[in-house]
């Protein structure tokens, strides 16, 4: 997965890109037993850059992990009551 975002400044671009590289680890404190923790634990060879106004993102995930994580949710809720 690749993604890019242009912003008004380089500065910006700067700060957004640090923040991206902490994205990750900032998600896990929040909740380390949510989705959004389940989800950052996928993402692979995180690479967080800018260059200019432009900010990249891009990582990649296993489609193994991906397949292993829906079983899971999908057990999950199999057991909920209703």
């Amino acid at each position: 997965m690749s993604l890019e975002v242009l912003v008004k400044t380089a500065d910006d671009a700067y700060a957004l890109a640090a923040i991206g590289r902490w994205l990750p680890g900032l998600m896990e404190m929040q909740n380390s037993h949510g989705l959004e923790s389940a989800l950052a634990d996928l993402a692979e060879n995180l690479v967080v850059g800018s260059e200019g106004r432009v900010v990249t993102l891009s990582f990649s995930v296993a489609e193994s992990k991906l397949g292993e994580l829906v079983k899971s949710l999908m057990a999950g809720r199999e057991r909920e009551p209703d």
